[in-house]
């Protein structure tokens, strides 16, 4: 659904020289396919400059080693790469004087859950999360990777890597979670799951989170406010701190969705989940994450909006 991936300067500079006189830009055509797709209007394959602006200044400097024949259109696609789908990951500063540390430093990335793949030449992929370059020919493994739904099984251990990737750098978070009832085997074990990635990710902005959901028909907001208070009290209270506020949303409102951005008027990522994760582990289960489009996003961040600005459906603030 989202990826992070990564190529080294070396790899990269493979890929681009792909070319004849012909099809000059051969190389290129594949990269913006998988970085730029022209069908999508959501980023969701994104180049990791790892460690932070390290790598992209490194590819910058090497494209005036390029032939004339492509030297302009690798910096035309860089310079879209830079504003749209090039996200800079906070990482150790270790040695990159050769090709075999950028991939080691990578490596790290990947065990260390900031990764999700390592694009190599042929040879090199030792492997599932290290990719022949070979790939990017490869339509039906292209189609795969942009794909924007995913299974993941209905614990905590499945959904966390997708969680980080839509925590990456948004302040804002935004849940429509109905059937929180702060019960045990409850989705507010979710929200919970959230607060702590936050807390603990160097690559996570997250300072405001708003959650909606439902009070069941005849119950007393002040016992659900009991119920659910002292819970995100507790995680909350741990720095660095994020400010929750709780709403009631209608009754109309079945679906459950996350929306992840700069605040509610700016959304990043907007997915909607079959189900999300009410324990640490128990994978008999599966449900479909989707990331939705723009159109989405808009309709949305309205119908949001719209229950978090009726000060009405303010239950109470953590």
């Amino acid at each position: 659904m989202i990826k992070f991936v990564f190529m080294s300067p070396d790899t990269w500079d493979s890929v681009v020289r792909n070319y004849d006189e012909k099809t000059p830009s051969t190389g290129v055509e594949l990269l913006r396919e998988l970085l730029l797709p022209r069908r999508a209007d959501v980023r969701n394959v994104l180049l990791a400059d790892l460690p932070a602006d390290e790598w992209l200044g490194t590819i910058t400097k090497a494209v005036f080693r390029l032939p004339p024949q492509i030297r302009s259109s690798v910096m035309v696609l860089l310079e879209r790469l830079a504003k749209e789908a090039v996200i800079s990951l906070p990482r150790p500063r270790l040695r990159n004087e050769s090709d075999a540390e950028w991939q080691q430093n990578a490596r790290r990335a990947i065990t260390d859950g900031d990764l999700d793949l390592l694009f190599v030449r042929e040879q090199e992929s030792k492997s599932e999360h290290e990719v022949p370059i070979s790939k990017l020919q490869d339509d039906q493994w292209l189609a795969q990777t942009v794909e924007r739904a995913t299974t993941i099984t209905r614990d905590g251990v499945g959904q966390e890597r997708l969680l980080r990737r839509l925590l990456y750098q948004n302040p804002w978070c935004g849940l429509q979670f109905p059937y929180v009832r702060a019960e045990k085997g409850d989705e507010l074990y979710t929200v919970l799951q959230i607060l702590q990635l936050a807390r603990e990710s160097q690559n996570s902005r997250l300072t405001n989170l708003d959650l909606l959901l439902k009070v069941p028909l005849g119950a007393d907001e002040t016992e659900v406010e009991k119920r659910i208070r002292p819970v995100l009290e507790k995680e909350c209270q741990r720095p660095p701190v994020c400010r929750v506020r709780v709403f009631r949303c209608p009754e109309s409102f079945l679906d459950r969705e996350m929306l992840f951005g700069k605040d509610e008027q700016c959304i990043r990522w907007y997915v909607t989940a079959g189900h999300v994760a009410t324990h640490p582990r128990s994978s008999r289960d599966t449900t479909t994450w989707t990331l939705r489009s723009r159109s989405d996003v808009g309709l949305a961040q309205k119908r949001f909006s719209q229950v978090i600005g009726d000060a009405a459906n303010l239950l109470f603030n953590v």
